[in-house]
Order: structure tokens, then C-alpha cells, then sequence
């Protein structure tokens, strides 16, 4: 089985947000089924690559999406 984790987050200030929950997330998978193919397309680190070609490259069978909170922890 082949996943891709997208990290949807374009959100650069005050710092870029790592996708930590995609990594949680890969590290349970990855203990618990290692047959899994996992790969990642992270929208601030792949900028200059089209999702559409990385779908028709890794041909995934699942995709999973992970969203940025809103919270950017800034009273203002």
C-alpha cells in the first residue's frame, strides 16, 4: 500500500510549522505496518513541484491532508 502525506500548511510567519502530526503519524505506521510506502509533499518545502505530478508519479492509494491550526498564538 502507498500513502502520501500532504502537508497543507502555507503559513511562513513568524516561522514555518513542521508537520508534526504527519510524522506521528508515519513513525505508528511505519512500527506497526513497515510494508507501508510512505512519502510526503510539504507545500512550503516542494513549492517549485505540482501535486498533480507528484500524484501521477508516487501513484499513492491513500492520501492524507494535514491542516495548520488557525491559532498562530498571537494576542493581536
Amino acid at each position: 500500500m502507498r500513502l502520501l502525506f500532504i502537508s497543507a500548511n502555507t503559513i511562513t510567519n513568524p516561522h514555518p510549522g513542521y508537520p508534526l502530526a504527519l510524522s506521528y503519524l508515519n513513525a505508528a505506521l511505519k512500527n506497526r505496518f513497515p510494508q507501508i510506502e510512505i512519502d510526503y509533499y510539504d507545500v512550503n518545502l516542494d513549492q517549485d513541484i505540482e501535486l498533480k505530478s507528484v500524484l501521477n508519479d508516487k501513484k499513492p492509494d491513500y492520501v492524507a491532508i494535514s491542516l495548520r491550526n488557525v491559532d498562530n498564538v498571537n494576542i493581536y
